[in-house]
């Protein structure tokens, strides 16, 4: 298998690792997409996911959204785009049921099928996440029996392509000389490749903000437009923003912070720690890990602790009763993807948006996803299908689908377009991408994601352990997760 900068490899097997993948859980990276394809947030709902054979309560309760009908896939998810028959059938599955996103999603496919006469698409659609969930499940089994799709939405090809599932696309990119690596922004490749082995193209990607209501902010005597830029600042909102009635329940949050899109990982990098290091050992247990965590215990008593944060948060709701819109948090870390709740719900609301602040020990920061795509290492296509995600990943095709569903193009040439260009807030998301770090999408990811922002984050928000105490038993399971996958020659 390919070698990194640190001759380190993957040493598991492929049948191994499928099943692995067969048993993937909870979700990690947030694809910033509209309804039309479902959010694979990390922020609101995988915070409080059980973790297998985890006792500790959740940091929150999972929103309960009011009963709502379930929306209908378009008929344009699935079947033939371009000739029936056409010489070349390229299989594509994809997460998009309905909504802008499918609509420029074909209309891209439409564009292509008529410059290369000789090809056709066939669509299918898999409801659910990215990540895991039935997507993840069919696509597994479908890479088991030998009959994957040519392409498929990939929201962590390290982890697909460590299990050699997925087509290794670098002699692709050396013979394409249409194709510019260093186009792309770093964190968003950097999620498409293993061991330096590209396993996929990221095509639109996600980055996260500070939002501010701008209304309640000035009410409150603040100002929006100078808002916080420290851990400290975030306090000072979350004290006196923060609002109980006569019975000493809180009706309105400052600020909490782990609500909307946000996680120990974000805080950590803006403190200027790291996961692990380039020889691929724990680091998050360190020093700067431990006084983060240290940091969101104390942000999460600021509003009475753990427990009371989460009575809270089982009141919130979705869609037009979202509690940004409805002023029950008056600020909060979240997506570009929120741009759209706004747009459809609450199109007058005054808000703001900022740089996640950090402390005085850290610097800029905000994690990154977005939506990739892959190439099966079964296919018998694998040049055409490679060909197409190429051209799809270049800025005037991204651009058109980045617009449809509020998020980034992932490559730097896009910087021009009108749409970044002539919408101030996707500029902002859009310039974040310039330090944005990536999710982790290696095989280890899942592991990692449970042990630490969900178990160990439990255990030091509700006081059963200590927050190093915490991060350190996490960190013996993950270093021995990421041990089964690599290590030196």
């Amino acid at each position: 298998m390919e070698r990194n900068r640190d001759t380190q490899r993957s040493v598991l097997t492929r049948r191994a690792v499928l099943a692995g993948l067969a048993s993937t859980g909870a979700a990690l990276v947030a694809a910033c997409v509209q309804s039309a394809a479902p959010p694979t947030t990390t922020g609101t709902t995988a915070q409080t996911l059980p973790t297998p054979g985890a006792t500790a309560a959740p940091t929150r309760a999972p929103a309960a959204p009011a009963p709502a009908k379930q929306p209908t896939t378009s008929p344009q998810a699935v079947g033939v785009v371009g000739a029936a028959n056409a010489p070349t059938t390229i299989t594509v599955w994809h997460t998009l049921g309905g909504g802008p996103g499918l609509i420029a999603f074909r209309d891209i496919l439409t564009t292509y099928v008529k410059q290369k006469a000789d090809l056709a698409f066939k669509l299918s659609f898999v409801p659910g996440s990215s990540e895991t969930g039935p997507y993840v499940e069919k696509i597994t089994a479908a890479i088991a029996s030998g009959s994957p799709p040519d392409i498929f939405h990939m929201n962590r090809p390290s982890q697909f392509g460590a299990a050699g599932a997925l087509y290794p696309l670098n002699d692709f990119i050396k013979a394409d000389s249409s194709f510019n690596q260093d186009d792309f922004f770093p964190a968003p490749w950097s999620r498409n490749t293993y061991m330096g082995t590209v396993y996929g193209i990221p095509v639109i990607v996600d980055s996260r903000g500070y939002w501010i209501n701008k209304k309640i902010f000035q009410d409150g005597g603040f100002d929006p437009a100078k808002p916080p830029a420290t851990w400290d600042d975030l306090l000072t909102v979350e004290q006196k923003l923060s609002v109980k009635d006569a019975s000493g329940r809180y009706t309105r949050f400052g600020f909490t912070p782990l609500y909307g899109n946000a996680d120990f990982y974000s805080y950590l990098y803006r403190n200027g720690g790291q996961l692990y290091d380039d020889n691929y050992k724990v680091t998050f247990n360190d020093d700067r890990g431990v006084a983060t965590m240290e940091w969101l215990v104390k942000a999460t008593d600021t509003n009475g602790g753990a427990q009371i944060v989460n009575t809270f948060e089982q009141s919130f709701a979705s869609g037009a009763s979202d509690p940004f819109l409805a002023g029950l948090v008056a600020s909060k870390i979240d997506g570009c993807w929120f741009l759209s709740t706004i747009k459809q719900y609450a199109p007058n609301l005054e808000f703001a948006l900022a740089p996640e602040p950090f402390p005085p020990t850290g610097h800029k920061a905000t994690m990154i996803g977005g939506y990739n795509w892959s190439v099966a290492k079964q296919t018998k296509h694998g040049q055409p299908s490679y060909d197409f995600l190429s051209w799809f990943s270049q800025p005037a095709q991204a651009v058109i689908f980045a617009e449809a569903t509020q998020n980034m193009p992932a490559r730097r040439s896009a910087l021009n377009s009108d749409y970044i260009q002539k919408n101030p807030n996707i500029k902002f998301f859009y310039d974040a991408l310039a330090y944005g770090v990536p999710y982790s999408t290696g095989p280890w990811t899942q592991v990692m994601w449970d042990n630490v922002n969900v178990t160990a984050t439990q255990n030091a928000l509700y006081k059963r352990k200590t927050p190093k105490q915490a991060l350190d038993d996490a960190a013996k399971v993950v270093q021995q997760e990421i041990d089964k996958w690599v290590h030196k020659l």
